[in-house]
């Protein structure tokens, strides 16, 4: 099998919103869920799902290090 590249998984995962995302969300690495945060954020999309997965973030306890520009 080969490995899914961060962007491939998230456009994966919201292709599939809103039905079960929670569900799939468990199922990713803490460093694919983060990674997958940055993008999102990145990428300005849909508010409710960034929420989704800062929830997820909360529920791990995971911290997110922000890089500030200079």
């Amino acid at each position: 099998m080969q490995p899914i590249s961060q962007l491939e998984h998230l456009s994966d995962l919201y292709r599939r919103w809103p039905p079960n995302i929670g569900g799939q969300m468990k199922k990713l690495s803490d460093k694919l869920l983060i990674e997958s945060y940055c993008k999102a954020t990145e990428l300005k999309l849909n508010p409710e799902f960034i929420q989704l997965i800062e929830k997820e973030i909360k529920r791990r306890s995971l911290k997110i290090k922000v890089k500030l520009s200079s």
